[in-house]
């Protein structure tokens, strides 16, 4: 019986250890994870970009964290656990494009380098700006602790280097495809024979001289990354913050993780190393209610809606006199309700069933039952938004991604692309039929099923890569060699060179055992004879 009640109480005291230890662990996690301090620097003035931002920075202080953002897009109504930290110094990228500037452009879209130039200028001015801003002189005199920065990488590294000065593990924020310098870093393989440059009008599948010139265009933007961006960047990192700074190229390798905007079912299957993170669609949150009057449009809209928006950042009503004519013209053509985000509400010529809006709430729109299709110039934003409604597309690509996207619509047959150059009224015509046709309409379905039926929301995914940094303080095991390579160890160069040696040797060992022989051969015929 002594036995039996000893056996009894170790069994309850290995129980209450248990249940100690397991106490301990979740006390321990909730403490690395819940109440963290995150700092989030967002240099780059598009507004864009920080739209598909800011869903993850209120998700994390609504999850119960220390969240503190630094751009030039301050909530308007405070938010609990949100200290926004204002920068000043560059104007806001949005509506601020003249399509006339692209007039002649379109028939260089297969030649992208001089992008690399208007995103290195982007790049540089909004680091100049910010180190000189209040915000960050006030962030490295106090030099208080983050568990964890996030950072948009986009077109300049310059704020790893104010992580590097706090000493706080890093996350990167991607609101498009990575750019061709984000793959080494993250120890991402680029195979340029399915992976297209995010600048390019290619898919996955391409002919000889789209693989050709997609060939060029990573290793040129490349080349040119190092040579210039990088070079000019740790000049102004040293100017800022000293000479002991290590080089810009040592500190992009601590980023430990990458969010990006992008999902296979509208941009395909890419290899990528554990740490990217694909999150498209993160913008797409609860519907909000629409305005009464809008909302008896659309419902009263029985024959279907064609709804039109270029963006935050084009301006429309640049559009050149003979498409805007062709446009409209047509437009006049459907039965169906035009909904147009127009600068103003007017418009000369307009046709009685288009009506216009300055501004209009998109994802609920496109959500809509009556709504049909969407004339857009293919930002990612608009694209995955109306992938997740379902709604077939006709694309105007005009700068940036723009061109990228557009050719996965296309390949997944979820829409149609109209250049911008051939926007005349029988190919617009053509372009609304075709997208609203009964099989466009039905792919544009089936990808909203794969696109939205995943195992958490991109938002919660978001959060979850964000904790798991924190918790690990950092993410060391998801980073392999390859970022530290050199070129010619990466691409096996010195591999190929050797192999070729060894067949070269081979051929020449063979050259001289047959020369050998034939000289052997005719020596025995000589004393034959």
């Amino acid at each position: 019986m002594k036995k039996r009640n000893t056996q009894h109480k170790n069994i309850h005291i290995m129980k209450v250890e248990t249940t100690t230890l397991i106490v301990a662990l979740l006390h321990c996690t909730i403490s690395l994870t819940y109440g963290s301090k995150i700092l989030a620097l967002v240099p780059h003035p598009g507004k864009s970009h920080f739209d598909f931002f800011r869903p993850l920075f209120r998700g994390l202080a609504l999850a119960g964290h220390d969240m503190t953002v630094i751009s030039y897009f301050p909530n308007k109504e405070p938010i609990a656990n949100y200290t926004d930290v204002e920068l000043t110094g560059m104007p806001i990228i949005a509506n601020n494009i003249d399509l006339k500037i692209f007039e002649n452009e379109q028939d260089l879209i297969d030649f992208k380098v001089p992008t690399f130039f208007m995103i290195n200028g982007w790049g540089l001015e909004g680091c100049e700006a910010a180190f000189n801003s209040k915000a960050i002189k006030e962030l490295l005199a106090k030099k208080e602790h983050y568990d964890v920065v996030l950072i948009e990488q986009f077109s300049n590294d310059c704020m790893m280097a104010i992580a590097h000065v706090l000493q706080a593990p890093v996350v990167a924020l991607s609101s498009c495809a990575i750019m061709p310098w984000h793959y080494k870093r993250m120890g991402s393989p680029f195979i340029p024979s399915f992976m297209p440059v995010n600048f390019l009008p290619h898919t996955d599948e391409m002919t000889f001289f789209q693989r050709l010139n997609n060939f060029f265009h990573y290793y040129a933007m490349n080349f040119l990354y190092d040579q210039i961006t990088q070079k000019a960047t740790n000049e102004m990192i040293r100017k800022y913050l000293g000479d002991s700074i290590p080089p810009i190229e040592e500190l992009v390798l601590n980023t430990n993780a990458m969010l990006i905007n992008q999902h296979y079912s509208l941009t395909g299957s890419v290899p990528y190393a554990p740490g990217i993170v694909e999150i498209g669609g993160l913008q797409i949150q609860a519907p909000s209610p629409i305005d009464p009057d809008l909302k008896a449009l659309l419902d009263a809209s029985h024959k279907g809606v064609i709804y039109i928006s270029w963006g935050s950042m084009i301006r429309p009503e640049t559009l050149s006199l003979d498409r805007r004519e062709a446009l409209l013209r047509a437009l006049s053509q459907f039965e169906e309700t035009i909904l147009m985000k127009w600068s103003n509400e007017t418009l000369l010529n307009r046709p009685k069933n288009v009506y216009l809006r300055q501004w209009m709430p998109q994802r609920e729109i496109l959500c809509h039952p009556n709504v049909k299709v969407f004339l857009t110039h293919g930002g990612l934003l608009g694209t995955s938004e109306s992938c997740h409604c379902g709604v077939p597309m006709v694309v105007t690509p005009i700068y940036g991604d723009q061109f990228l996207n557009s050719e996965a619509i296309k390949k997944r047959q979820i829409g149609t692309i109209l250049r911008y150059k051939d926007m005349s009224e029988e190919n617009i015509v053509k372009a609304i039929k075709k997208a609203l046709s009964p099989e466009m309409q039905k792919n544009a379905k089936i990808i909203a099923y794969s696109f939205n039926n995943r195992p958490q929301t991109p938002l919660s995914l978001a959060i979850w890569w964000v904790e798991h940094v924190i918790q690990n303080k950092g993410l060391a095991l998801a980073i392999n060699e390859s970022s530290n390579m050199s070129a010619i160890s990466y691409n096996c160069l010195d591999i190929y060179a050797f192999l070729l040696v060894v067949i070269l040797f081979i051929v020449w060992i063979n050259k001289k055992i047959i020369k050998f022989c034939i000289a052997l051969c005719k020596s025995g015929k000589s004393k034959k004879d």
